[in-house]
């Protein structure tokens, strides 16, 4: 199979059965669900914690399955399962760190700076999807190829609990590794 097909070449992609422009709004969405997916990759290098390599993996399993249903295909997400999980991460790893009572800058180790770089893609993508939800569902794309209610409600739960999950994750990361937070000052 040939990487390049030449048919993007005018502004126009393909998503499940259909052509679109490259600058729809779904599409942005798409890519940004890409982006949070590769700058993933990036944290899953230089994480040498086994258990946390299982659980991004499969996280970012989730947004491919994500993915693909917002482009139009069926996919069975059970994001519920997914979210009560990553609360329960973000839960037990709280009880393990110091108590947040300051703002705390994104940095500390090399993992934890990239784990704080995915949680600010991972905002991003919330925002677009926001975006995406806010517009008029007579000619959305995502209403069209999300038909469940539970879905559409659950893929910004599990962005905005996700982003939640890898904040916690990179001052876990931190803690592990002997660096403390760096705090905000005014």
């Amino acid at each position: 199979m040939k990487i390049y097909t030449k048919t993007g070449d005018k502004g126009k992609t393909s998503i499940i059965g259909k052509r679109v422009l490259k600058n729809n709004k779904l599409i942005n969405f798409l890519g940004k669900l890409d982006e949070l997916n590769c700058t993933l990759s990036i944290v899953i290098c230089y994480t040498e914690e086994k258990p946390f390599i299982d659980i991004i993996a499969s996280m970012q399993n989730k947004i491919f399955e994500i993915s693909s249903m917002v482009a139009g295909a069926k996919v069975n997400l059970q994001l519920d399962k997914t979210i009560s999980q990553l609360e329960n991460c973000i839960d037990l790893w709280s009880s393990e760190l110091p108590e947040l009572k300051n703002f705390i800058l994104p940095g500390g180790s090399k993992v934890a700076s990239f784990t704080h770089l995915a949680r600010s893609v991972c905002r991003e993508c919330e925002r677009v999807y926001f975006d995406l939800l806010s517009k008029d569902f007579t000619k959305n794309t995502l209403k069209e190829n999300i038909k469940d209610e539970d879905d559409l409600e659950n893929i910004g739960r599990f962005l905005n609990r996700f982003s939640d999950w890898l904040f916690t994750l990179a001052r876990k990361l931190n803690m592990i590794q002997g660096v403390p937070d760096t705090i905000w000052k005014m």
